[in-house]
């Protein structure tokens, strides 16, 4: 210790018995169902992923974002309600499961076969332009789609 600094914080603890279980309050809120899909029905869907090889199946890797962008912006949300809207949207678990259904119709599109396994990461900002959400889908590719052209 130089020049006579004690060490900061608690210093090292042995933890006998770890537990299995942990627990976390949350407080959630909910938006109009409605509201919710008239709102993302106007926004902007930008996806991107791609498919790799691992452990001797395909996984598939994706992130879709979705801007639902103020008036400023030529969305519909008032500039002045962003704030509010992002701390509805990140609390409602409505909304949650809109954005994570859309990012799936969206990781479905570009994926070989069906999914399965899948992993789902919801991120929600406030952006320049509006209210953002990202989605991020990790799933191992179940089985590879028979394309069917149209008229057959």
């Amino acid at each position: 210790m130089p020049h006579g600094r004690g060490l900061r914080g608690p210093g090292v603890v042995k933890i006998r018995h770890p537990s299995v279980v942990r627990a976390r309050t949350l407080g959630l809120m909910a938006g109009a169902d409605a509201d919710w899909a008239a709102l993302l029905q106007g926004a902007d869907l930008v996806s991107e992923g791609a498919v790799s090889a691992e452990r001797g199946a395909l996984v598939y890797r994706g992130t879709t974002s979705i801007l639902m962008a103020d008036d400023a912006h030529g969305g519909v949300v008032p500039r002045w309600d962003v704030r509010q809207l992002f701390r509805a949207a990140s609390r409602d678990p409505h909304f949650r499961l809109r954005v994570m259904r859309l990012a799936l119709r969206e990781a479905q599109s570009r994926a070989p076969g069906l999914l399965d396994s899948l992993a789902m990461d919801v991120n929600i900002f406030v952006d320049p332009r509006g209210l953002r959400a990202d989605i991020d889908v990790e799933g191992v590719v179940f089985a590879a789609s028979k394309k069917v052209k149209s008229g057959s």
